[in-house]
Protein backbone atom coordinates (compact mmCIF):
# COMPACT_ATOMS: atom_id res chain seq x y z
CA UNK A 1 0.00 0.00 0.00
CA UNK A 2 1.37 3.57 -0.86
CA UNK A 3 1.61 6.00 1.88
CA UNK A 4 2.10 9.33 1.13
CA UNK A 5 5.31 11.67 2.93
CA UNK A 6 4.48 14.28 5.22
CA UNK A 7 4.90 17.11 2.49
CA UNK A 8 1.86 14.98 0.55
CA UNK A 9 -0.21 15.36 3.84
CA UNK A 10 0.30 18.87 4.19
CA UNK A 11 -0.76 19.80 0.94
CA UNK A 12 -3.87 17.46 1.05
CA UNK A 13 -4.57 19.12 4.39
CA UNK A 14 -4.04 22.81 2.54
CA UNK A 15 -6.27 21.59 -0.52
CA UNK A 16 -8.92 20.18 1.75
CA UNK A 17 -8.63 23.98 3.98
CA UNK A 18 -9.39 25.06 0.23
CA UNK A 19 -12.30 23.02 -0.69
CA UNK A 20 -14.30 23.90 3.01
CA UNK A 21 -13.64 27.60 2.41
CA UNK A 22 -15.26 27.04 -1.09
CA UNK A 23 -17.91 25.08 0.49
CA UNK A 24 -18.70 27.96 2.59
CA UNK A 25 -19.00 29.97 -0.47
CA UNK A 26 -21.16 27.95 -2.39
CA UNK A 27 -23.16 27.97 0.94
CA UNK A 28 -23.57 31.60 0.86
CA UNK A 29 -25.07 31.52 -3.13
CA UNK A 30 -27.20 29.08 -2.24
CA UNK A 31 -28.60 30.86 1.32
CA UNK A 32 -29.01 34.07 -1.06
CA UNK A 33 -31.07 31.97 -3.57
CA UNK A 34 -33.09 30.55 -0.87
CA UNK A 35 -33.97 34.14 0.34
CA UNK A 36 -34.80 35.30 -2.96
CA UNK A 37 -37.01 32.56 -3.73
CA UNK A 38 -38.94 32.03 -0.41
CA UNK A 39 -38.75 32.35 3.01
CA UNK A 40 -40.57 29.63 4.22
CA UNK A 41 -39.78 26.53 6.24
CA UNK A 42 -39.93 23.82 3.40
CA UNK A 43 -37.93 26.12 0.82
CA UNK A 44 -34.87 26.23 4.19
CA UNK A 45 -35.84 22.36 4.09
CA UNK A 46 -35.40 21.81 0.40
CA UNK A 47 -32.29 24.01 -0.52
CA UNK A 48 -30.35 22.72 2.79
CA UNK A 49 -31.03 19.19 1.43
CA UNK A 50 -29.70 19.82 -1.98
CA UNK A 51 -26.90 21.84 -0.41
CA UNK A 52 -26.05 18.99 1.94
CA UNK A 53 -26.20 16.31 -0.95
CA UNK A 54 -24.01 18.83 -2.86
CA UNK A 55 -21.53 18.99 -0.66
CA UNK A 56 -21.53 15.13 0.34
CA UNK A 57 -20.70 14.53 -3.53
CA UNK A 58 -17.98 17.38 -3.95
CA UNK A 59 -16.34 16.20 -0.64
CA UNK A 60 -16.96 12.49 -2.38
CA UNK A 61 -14.94 13.46 -5.54
CA UNK A 62 -12.46 15.68 -3.92
CA UNK A 63 -11.00 12.40 -1.27
CA UNK A 64 -11.14 10.69 -4.77
CA UNK A 65 -8.98 13.09 -6.53
CA UNK A 66 -6.54 14.20 -4.00
CA UNK A 67 -6.52 10.83 -1.61
CA UNK A 68 -6.96 8.20 -4.06
CA UNK A 69 -10.46 7.73 -1.93
CA UNK A 70 -9.18 7.26 1.21
CA UNK A 71 -10.74 9.09 3.82
CA UNK A 72 -8.70 10.34 6.56
CA UNK A 73 -10.38 12.29 9.80
CA UNK A 74 -7.76 15.20 8.70
CA UNK A 75 -9.12 15.79 5.67
CA UNK A 76 -12.60 15.96 6.87
CA UNK A 77 -11.37 18.39 10.01
CA UNK A 78 -9.58 20.59 7.29
CA UNK A 79 -12.56 20.91 5.37
CA UNK A 80 -14.41 21.79 8.14
CA UNK A 81 -12.27 24.25 9.37
CA UNK A 82 -12.22 25.88 6.02
CA UNK A 83 -15.88 26.26 6.32
CA UNK A 84 -15.61 27.99 9.77
CA UNK A 85 -12.54 30.20 8.81
CA UNK A 86 -14.94 31.38 5.30
CA UNK A 87 -17.78 31.57 7.54
CA UNK A 88 -16.45 33.89 10.13
CA UNK A 89 -14.37 35.87 8.20
CA UNK A 90 -16.17 36.43 4.77
CA UNK A 91 -19.30 35.17 5.39
CA UNK A 92 -19.97 37.80 7.91
CA UNK A 93 -19.22 40.02 5.04
CA UNK A 94 -21.64 38.63 2.84
CA UNK A 95 -24.57 38.57 5.27
CA UNK A 96 -24.77 42.33 5.39
CA UNK A 97 -24.04 42.57 2.00
CA UNK A 98 -26.78 39.89 0.89
CA UNK A 99 -29.41 41.83 2.18
CA UNK A 100 -29.11 44.46 -0.34
CA UNK A 101 -28.14 41.71 -3.00
CA UNK A 102 -31.48 40.51 -2.74
CA UNK A 103 -33.62 43.28 -2.39
CA UNK A 104 -31.85 44.30 -5.91
CA UNK A 105 -32.08 40.92 -7.28
CA UNK A 106 -36.42 40.78 -5.94
CA UNK A 107 -36.49 44.56 -7.59
CA UNK A 108 -35.21 43.42 -10.91
CA UNK A 109 -37.21 39.92 -10.83
CA UNK A 110 -40.02 41.72 -10.25
CA UNK A 111 -39.73 44.40 -13.27
CA UNK A 112 -39.05 40.89 -15.70
CA UNK A 113 -41.79 39.53 -13.84
CA UNK A 114 -43.80 42.49 -14.91
CA UNK A 115 -43.08 42.95 -18.32
CA UNK A 116 -43.53 38.75 -19.05
CA UNK A 117 -46.86 38.98 -17.41
CA UNK A 118 -48.34 41.92 -19.22
CA UNK A 119 -49.04 40.03 -22.16
CA UNK A 120 -50.34 37.42 -20.98
CA UNK A 121 -53.13 39.18 -18.89
CA UNK A 122 -53.76 41.10 -21.97
CA UNK A 123 -54.84 37.53 -23.47
CA UNK A 124 -56.70 36.82 -20.51
CA UNK A 125 -58.68 39.89 -20.43
CA UNK A 126 -59.53 39.03 -24.47
CA UNK A 127 -60.44 35.56 -23.65
CA UNK A 128 -62.26 36.46 -20.58
CA UNK A 129 -64.49 38.71 -22.54
CA UNK A 130 -64.70 36.11 -25.87
CA UNK A 131 -66.14 33.54 -22.86
CA UNK A 132 -68.55 35.88 -20.99
CA UNK A 133 -70.01 36.17 -24.60
CA UNK A 134 -70.31 33.07 -25.25
CA UNK A 135 -72.22 32.16 -22.08
CA UNK A 136 -74.23 35.72 -22.24
CA UNK A 137 -75.25 33.82 -25.81
CA UNK A 138 -76.20 30.30 -24.19
CA UNK A 139 -77.79 31.38 -21.60
CA UNK A 140 -80.21 33.54 -23.76
CA UNK A 141 -80.57 30.50 -25.51
CA UNK A 142 -81.37 28.38 -22.85
CA UNK A 143 -83.85 30.65 -21.48
CA UNK A 144 -85.94 30.62 -24.20
CA UNK A 145 -85.90 26.98 -25.13
CA UNK A 146 -87.00 27.04 -21.24
CA UNK A 147 -90.14 28.92 -22.07
CA UNK A 148 -90.54 27.39 -25.21
CA UNK A 149 -90.66 24.13 -23.76
CA UNK A 150 -93.21 25.20 -20.23
CA UNK A 151 -95.65 26.55 -23.28
CA UNK A 152 -95.13 22.99 -25.02
CA UNK A 153 -96.04 21.50 -21.68
CA UNK A 154 -98.93 23.82 -21.09
CA UNK A 155 -100.58 23.68 -24.27
CA UNK A 156 -100.55 19.59 -24.44
CA UNK A 157 -103.47 18.68 -21.78
CA UNK A 158 -102.50 14.85 -21.39
CA UNK A 159 -98.75 15.53 -20.57
CA UNK A 160 -98.08 13.88 -16.98
CA UNK A 161 -96.86 16.93 -16.01
CA UNK A 162 -99.93 18.59 -16.62
CA UNK A 163 -102.67 15.81 -15.07
CA UNK A 164 -100.26 15.77 -12.25
CA UNK A 165 -100.53 19.78 -11.90
CA UNK A 166 -104.39 19.14 -12.54
CA UNK A 167 -105.03 16.46 -9.81
CA UNK A 168 -102.94 18.58 -7.24
CA UNK A 169 -105.76 22.00 -8.73
CA UNK A 170 -108.29 19.61 -7.66
CA UNK A 171 -106.97 18.56 -4.50
CA UNK A 172 -106.72 22.45 -3.28
CA UNK A 173 -110.17 23.26 -4.61
CA UNK A 174 -111.83 20.85 -2.33
CA UNK A 175 -110.42 21.94 0.91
Amino acid sequence: MYTFAINEHLEIFLLSLGMGFLLGILYDAVRIIRLIVSKGKAALFVFDFLYLALCSVLVYLFIIAVNMGAVRAYIIIAQLLGFFCYYISFGVVVIRVSDKIISACKKALGIIFNVIKKPFCLLAGVIRRIFGAIKAFFKKKSLKSKNYFKKLLQINKVSLYNLIGIFSLFKKSRK
